[in-house]
């Protein structure tokens, strides 16, 4: 933002419009005995104030849990693979073995499939 008078400061603030985004997450039911999680992980800027999340379903589509946090300053791929890495401690605490996990991060979804190296 350029610099600004107090006057045009205030204009533009008392103009604002914060823009929201979101996505539409559509639940695929899976097959019994398995553990589905979804993460998600984002940064304001690609270098900014980041955040992760996952949240866990069963076979039935059921929410049995969730967990997200700020991490700090940081880029879009830490806070993605900090997504997984926290889900990946959670179902390790809760002795749990078979597990799909879907993410929005093409890099994660390939690096987790060995198809790319770790950058």
């Amino acid at each position: 933002m350029p610099i600004m008078e107090w006057k045009s400061m205030i204009r533009f603030l008392a103009n604002y419009k914060p823009r929201f985004y979101h996505q539409l997450v559509k639940r695929e039911l899976i097959e019994q005995k398995i553990v589905k999680y979804n993460t998600d992980g984002d940064c304001r800027g690609n270098l900014g104030i980041g955040s992760y999340d996952f949240f866990l379903g069963n076979e039935e589509g059921d929410l049995i849990y969730a967990q997200g946090d700020n991490i700090g300053f940081t880029t879009n791929v830490v806070a993605e693979t900090k997504a997984i890495l926290e889900e990946i401690k959670y179902y390790v605490s809760k002795d749990i073995r078979t597990i799909r996990v879907e993410t929005d991060s093409l890099l994660m979804v390939n690096i987790l499939n060995e198809d790319w190296k770790v950058p």
